[in-house]
């Protein structure tokens, strides 16, 4: 089983990109998310998890990063903020859980 890191640089050697691991990263970075959450305030930047769903060798994986959120006065290099590396990113798995809404009409009757 191939792991993130030998996705991606298989990945970007198709496309024509480099492999170095600042590259890596970025490939990573553009890949859209499937969760975002548990965010960390700070002062002038915020701290989203990431979820992206990578299928490798046809098996959806699922890799955990994150990506900064700044006032609008900087960006994260301006701050320098330790950047999201893929190296850094950890495979995480599915959990489904209930979740109830509270609505003011009773359920399955109409009003």
């Amino acid at each position: 089983m191939r792991t993130l890191i030998e996705f991606l640089t298989d990945y970007n050697k198709k496309e024509g990109y480099g492999t170095e691991s600042e590259d890596l990263d970025e490939a990573l970075a553009e890949m859209s998310a499937v969760w975002t959450g548990g965010e960390d305030e700070h002062r002038w930047h915020t701290v989203v998890d990431k979820v992206v769903k990578v299928n490798i060798d046809g098996e959806d994986r699922f890799f955990q990063t994150f990506y900064y959120e700044t006032t609008g006065d900087g960006n994260a290099s301006d701050y320098d903020l330790e950047r999201p590396t893929a190296e850094g990113a950890s495979e995480v798995y599915p959990h489904e859980f209930k979740t109830i809404i509270y609505k003011n009409e009773p359920q399955g009757y109409e009003i």
